[in-house]
């Protein structure tokens, strides 16, 4: 019960920090009372907690708020990492406790992320609601792409009330569905549109975009690594044929894949054709 009570709590703070992103890099409080009433921070006007740092000394301290992020998730989600954790960690609980801590490092950014307010581009009405709309668009988009892989076993709930080991627990086979087909990493792709789309950029919201690119870069084949070690030469013929970022406009198809299913459909053909 306190595994399943866990996980529910992990789950719910991490919607709640990574929801309070819109706000928080919008500057929605500042014209709706409604908002501000209940999250009231802002990246460039109001910090949970202002040091009255220097330019530089607030971009350095920044940069370290998110590196805690970035080590977080590039250590823990290792299979080195992994396998040593459940010596002490169970396989029900591990995705859980990762999910909390990288909540905990997303929720230090926010609340500690020292204003860099000189404005280096605004773009006019009406054309500034184009890139709210792109913007909010590629955070839909972001979070639908967590259902189409399995959006309750990524935040560790499907793990925690099932309470199996890592041998015996159910993993998806290799598909590609949806975003899938045309880009290998779409959650990463629409996340980065949502914080670089704005049409108010500061320098604190160039620096903390320019700090979240950086991580997808060094996570990027860490976790292809990870992937190929674990899905095999479907993955390499996938991760050859569709690109990590940037989406091809053709949808992927494996052609080894399907060819092996016209084969098939071939051979039962000629069976029922003796018959």
């Amino acid at each position: 019960m306190l595994r399943q009570v866990f996980a529910v709590f992990a789950y719910i703070s991490a919607i709640l920090v990574v929801l309070s992103l819109i706000p928080w890099l919008n500057d929605l409080s500042q014209n709706h009372s409604a908002i501000e009433a209940i999250f009231r921070l802002n990246i460039d006007r109001r910090p949970g907690k202002h040091f009255g740092l220097s330019p530089l000394k607030a971009a350095l301290m920044n940069i370290c708020l998110f590196n805690v992020l970035t080590l977080q998730h590039n250590i823990m989600s290792r299979l080195v990492v992994k396998d040593k954790m459940r010596r002490l960690v169970p396989f029900s609980w591990e995705r859980s406790v990762f999910v909390f801590l990288a909540t905990v490092a997303l929720f230090c950014i926010i609340y500690f992320w020292q204003p860099l307010p000189y404005v280096l581009y605004t773009v006019p009405q009406p054309y500034d609601k184009i890139l709210y709309a792109v913007s909010y668009i590629g955070y839909a988009a972001h979070v639908y792409s967590t259902y189409l892989l399995d959006h309750y076993e990524l935040f560790g709930l499907k793990q925690a009330f099932l309470g199996v080991s890592a041998d015996d627990f159910p993993h998806n086979e290799f598909k590609t569905v949806g975003f899938y087909r045309f880009v290998r990493h779409p959650i990463y792709s629409f996340v980065l549109i949502f914080f670089f789309c704005t049409p108010v950029m500061s320098a604190g919201r160039l620096l903390f975009a320019s700090c979240a690119l950086a991580f997808v870069l060094w996570s990027l084949p860490l976790e292809e690594g990870t992937l190929q070690a674990q899905l095999g030469e479907p993955y390499a013929r996938y991760r050859k044929a569709v690109p990590a970022l940037i989406p091809s406009l053709m949808p992927y198809v494996d052609k080894q894949k399907a060819a092996a299913v016209v084969t098939r459909g071939a051979k039962k053909d000629d069976g029922s054709k003796a018959e």
